[in-house]
């Protein structure tokens, strides 16, 4: 049976991994962000907003490598890193919950946030990090 929307969010298992997982972790993504808008010669706010009205190809490419990146965060989290973990049932069940979660959903609130991070422009304008 599909999940239903959860919370404002597409569904439970994507609210459950933002609530759990994601809350409290954009701090650490920082330098990915700040990586890719120097990647793409963007130094601050306004330059963003322009790039994202007129380029929609880097756009939706900036939402796939987020999403990338926060399955990976995701999926790490949850075997603590470990290539075999130890219980390999349990983590048979948290990887088809998994499945299930709208990691593009969960990229668009990691992006969303950066760009109202006045670090994050502060950090490119200044040249710091990445």
């Amino acid at each position: 049976m599909p999940y239903q929307e959860y919370n404002g969010y597409t569904n439970f298992p994507t609210w459950k991994v933002q609530l759990e997982i994601m809350d409290g972790s954009y701090n650490y993504h920082i330098d990915f962000f700040v990586g890719k808008m120097k990647d793409a010669g963007i130094q601050n706010r306004r330059a963003y907003e322009k790039w994202k009205a007129t380029d929609p190809d880097f756009n939706s490419d900036l939402q796939k490598k987020t999403a990338d990146l926060i399955t990976s965060y995701v999926y790490y989290s949850v075997t603590e890193g470990k290539e075999h973990a130890d219980n390999q049932t349990a983590v048979s069940f948290a990887f088809a919950f998994l499945a299930d979660v709208n990691y593009y959903e969960l990229a668009d609130h990691l992006i969303d946030y950066m760009v109202d991070n006045d670090s994050v422009w502060e950090m490119l304008e200044h040249g710091v990090a990445s």
